[in-house]
């Protein structure tokens, strides 16, 4: 299997009150990520 993701460029949407809980701050940057996988099947 082949992965690639990048954060995109720019500001991440979130409050600052939001970026205090790790959950929120994960989702926040996941939603703000592009990728790509390859996964050939055998």
């Amino acid at each position: 299997m082949v992965g690639f993701s990048n954060l995109m460029p720019g500001d991440i949407p979130i409050s600052k009150a939001d970026a205090k809980d790790s959950k929120k701050l994960e989702e926040a940057l996941v939603n703000h990520m592009f990728g790509y996988s390859l996964n050939p099947e055998f």
